[in-house]
């Protein structure tokens, strides 16, 4: 498994870290397929505003669609509010993370801009695609494609907080932290029992810089 994540690494143009922890070998999944669905929904939904979707279009798309407890409590306030928390702005990798999981999308390259801020291939982006099409199409990766890609994940965060300390960090490599954290907690948020709030929101407090 750390021979695929660090060759991984290597594809950035990163030296991969000797103080990232050991892998995660095993674990199962504990959401449903359709909690994980409507989180991916409602991700995919906050990455509409991020993009400048109306807020008052997405949340009657989330009212039309029974999809408004898809939202997070945060999300759900930040809406009520007229907000764009600065969160939002990165939900795209979250939504990215759990298309990948749930295999609507074939790829995910932790680090990496994403080919298109939202996927074109889920609803309310593409209004020809359906709510009840994304549930009928969605199946969850094997627990062991879903560690593999958090210790990706895990080793390339660890690679990229090295270089940055060292301050010999590429000015041409394109990945960011935040990127990765949040492809991060999407995945975590598969295998932990914890609210998405506290991973997706609380990661900000131990930022490795601050």
């Amino acid at each position: 498994m750390r021979d695929a994540s660090n060759k991984y690494v290597k594809s950035l143009r990163l030296k991969p870290s000797l103080t990232v922890g050991p892998p995660l070998t095993t674990g199962e999944i504990i959401r449903t397929r359709d909690e994980c669905v409507r989180r991916l929904l409602g991700a995919n939904s906050i990455s509409c505003i991020a993009v400048h979707y109306p807020m008052q279009q997405v949340e009657d798309w989330l009212t039309e669609n029974g999809l408004k407890d898809a939202l997070s409590p945060f999300e759900s306030e930040s809406i009520f509010r007229n907000v764009k928390p600065l969160v939002f702005f990165y939900m795209p990798y979250c939504a990215w993370s759990f298309a990948w999981a749930l295999n609507i999308v074939p790829e995910l390259h932790p680090g990496k801009i994403l080919p298109d801020t939202v996927p074109a291939n889920l609803p309310l982006a593409n209004p020809k695609i359906s709510v009840h099409e994304i549930f009928d199409r969605a199946t969850l990766r094997p627990i062991n494609e879903l560690l593999q890609m958090l210790d990706i994940c895990s080793c390339v965060q660890a690679a990229f907080v090295d270089q940055q300390r060292s301050g010999k960090f590429p000015n041409n490599i394109k990945v960011k932290w935040e990127w990765v954290e949040h492809q991060r907690c999407a995945l975590q948020w598969l295998i932990l029992d914890k609210p998405w709030d506290e991973l997706a929101i609380g990661w900000r407090k131990g930022m490795p810089w601050n």
